[in-house]
């Protein structure tokens, strides 16, 4: 491996090293949070810094492990590399629908309940949020589906 791939890996690897200490700091918080009784809007504002912080500390891992390989171009490899990306796509699109679904079912049940509130309010922006990204990503693949077809 040359050295300016691994001055790049080494890159990576700290850049990861220094999100998980964040990541583990913001967890700490949250427990306080959770603890001390705090509000929904504050547990709910941690929760999505801790996600966060993880899906870039896991980004920032997976880009180091990749520096310095060679890219193969089997079509066996791409077939898999499809195949994965496919049942990624998948995966994504029912987790957006089922946690959209569930924000808003519960910010439903709370307006029922409560009122309309700022944690109702929440709940159900961020499950349009969720929603609309489900339906944008049916789209593209349908746009995506459209184009391969018509260039077979």
């Amino acid at each position: 491996m040359s050295k300016a791939n691994k001055r790049k890996r080494m890159k990576y690897y700290l850049g990861a090293g220094i999100f998980i200490i964040l990541t583990l700091f913001q967890l700490f918080i949250l427990g306080q949070h959770l603890l001390n009784d705090a509000g929904w809007g504050q547990i709910l504002k941690d929760v999505i810094w801790t996600v966060l912080l993880l899906l870039v500390t896991l980004g920032d891992y997976a880009i180091a492990k990749d520096v310095g390989t060679p890219d193969d171009d089997d079509e066996r490899d791409n077939y898999i590399e499809m195949k994965t990306e496919h049942q990624l796509m998948k995966i994504t699109m029912v987790l957006l629908w089922v946690l959209g679904a569930v924000f808003l079912a519960g910010g439903i049940i709370l307006a029922k309940n409560s009122g309309v509130n700022t944690l109702v309010s929440a709940l159900i922006l961020v499950a349009i949020v969720l929603l609309t990204l489900w339906t944008l990503l049916i789209v593209i693949e349908l746009i995506l589906f459209a184009i391969n077809y018509h260039r077979d």
